[in-house]
């Protein structure tokens, strides 16, 4: 077997690993923008949450719904969605 020839399939060899190395690296970009996706929804979700928990408080304490809504940016009738009065 010549050199060439031994070199020619090292060489194959080689840019055979670097097509499986590029392969994985493509799977795992998906992987964590994937990843990112479901961090980003959670993150989201949880602000909202917070944000639920603090509107409920400040009604729960006596504000108006109107300056609530003012502080959340949001209109009164969704402050009202988020927290309702209770009348009894």
């Amino acid at each position: 077997m010549s050199d060439l020839y031994k070199m020619r399939e090292t060489m194959n060899g080689i840019f055979d690993t670097l097509d499986d190395h590029a392969q994985q690296l493509a799977e795992q970009r998906k992987q964590i923008q994937e990843q990112n996706q479901r961090i980003s929804a959670l993150e989201k979700s949880n602000s909202t949450c917070v944000r639920n928990i603090k509107i409920i408080n400040a009604i729960r304490k006596g504000e108006k719904t109107k300056e609530v809504a003012k502080d959340f940016n949001l209109s009164p009738a969704r402050i009202a969605q988020i927290a309702p009065r209770k009348f009894n």
